[in-house]
């Protein structure tokens, strides 16, 4: 039976990857689990040193991996990278458009953006869905990742930071990469 998750050719364009070190942030995870679904990886970031290091995880784990340098907030910069990758070879068939975070305790803003980017999306895929483009967003629960863990107030009764998160998350386990 094969993996309905492989992604065999596909070439993903993901933005801001913005971790550093061991960390993984989202960007950082997307494009290590695209890898492993057979994703050729192209890591764009402002900082060309973070979107290597992305690129070095994915090498490590045999995948293949391209970097380019980005700012995923500027529609110019993005037009650029997305250029110069059609220059270089095939184009993106996905777009990965990452950025995400808040300030410790501002769960207000994160929500009211997380369901702005919903609607953004389901206008999008409506747009351009005559053209038989698809457009998905997914919108991941809590991440197994330190980032999160040593934001996280600390539990009261002793828990250990997983089974807090857990405790929090719905679906009662962590999206993980």
């Amino acid at each position: 039976m094969t993996d309905p998750y492989r992604l065999d050719g596909q070439i993903a364009l993901v933005g801001d990857i913005r971790s550093v070190g061991a960390v993984f942030k989202n960007g950082k995870a997307i494009s290590a689990i695209l890898a492993r679904r057979s994703t050729t990886v192209v890591a764009a970031d402002v900082d060309l040193a973070r979107a290597e290091e992305t690129c070095a995880v994915i090498y490590e784990d045999g995948g293949t991996a391209h970097v380019l340098t980005a700012d995923v907030t500027n529609p110019g910069s993005l037009k650029a990278a997305r250029d110069e990758l059609a220059r270089d070879g095939p184009t993106s068939t996905l777009l990965v458009r990452n950025a995400g975070g808040s300030r410790q305790g501002d769960a207000i803003g994160y929500s009211s953006a997380k369901a702005a980017l919903i609607k953004l999306l389901r206008q999008i895929a409506l747009r351009l869905a005559k053209e038989r483009i698809r457009c998905n967003t997914v919108i991941p629960s809590v991440m197994r990742m330190p980032m999160v863990e040593v934001r996280l107030p600390k539990p009261r009764d002793g828990a250990d930071a997983e089974s807090f998160i857990t405790a929090r998350n719905k679906m009662r386990r962590l999206c993980d990469a």
